[in-house]
């Protein structure tokens, strides 16, 4: 899990723009000098105390840095997915076709949904809109859709082309806020007050408050 981490960080971190996004973490890109104290914690890579061109690079993290970065890395690909789609989306009206399940809906308390049809060039497009939403039969809306892909289309209001995201976000979100908020007398996987050394070997170090580097 740490590996795939580490590899959509480093693909992250070489994207157009990141500088002011490392500007801001503050993220400090240093040689270290190693001592003895500081080679049993990177499993004994180096035992020269002197800064030679052979000592391993490394990145170092706060804690609230580190986290900060797992939040970007876990949350915005679903955000730059939709972007992009939007970026290549076209706008158009719409109908509500009809309601699906609308009779059986208030009598049985059934999800409803509205099938929206709508023209694409030479072609009749009908889809199905989101869950129980406040719409009529022949109502006119606004409708998004992919210019090479017309059946991928979403009716053009904040809820329906941001709901999905939301919903596929919301879990990695509350999985590492639950991580960040777990109170020190339970072990946390990083502890408050630690550092975070990403490297090659080892990909990842954990290095507590309590830990000696000389």
């Amino acid at each position: 899990m740490f590996e795939l981490i580490i590899s959509l960080a480093g693909v992250i971190l070489q994207c157009p723009g990141m500088d002011l996004f490392l500007n801001i973490l503050k993220v400090q890109d240093q040689m270290l000098p190693v001592s003895r104290g500081f080679k049993q914690q990177l499993g004994g890579q180096q035992t020269n105390p002197e800064i030679t061109p052979a000592i391993h690079r490394f990145m170092i993290f706060s804690r609230n840095q580190f986290f900060l970065l797992l939040f970007a890395i876990s949350i915005l690909p679903f955000f730059a997915y939709k972007l992009i789609w939007l970026a290549t989306t076209k706008k158009t009206n719409g109908i509500v076709y009809f309601i699906g399940h609308g009779n059986l809906g208030s009598v049985l308390g059934i999800s409803t949904y509205p099938v929206i049809r709508f023209a694409a060039g030479k072609d009749t497009i009908e889809f199905k809109g989101n869950l129980n939403l406040e719409v009529q039969p022949d109502e006119i809306v606004s409708v998004r859709y992919q210019k090479s892909d017309p059946s991928d289309a979403k009716i053009n209001t904040a809820i329906c082309i941001w709901g999905d995201t939301l919903a596929y976000s919301i879990f990695p979100f509350i999985v590492l806020l639950i991580i960040f908020f777990i109170p020190e007398r339970f072990d946390p996987i990083v502890p408050r007050r630690s550092k975070i050394l990403l490297g090659k070997k080892p990909l990842i170090k954990i290095i507590p408050e309590t830990s000696k580097y000389d």
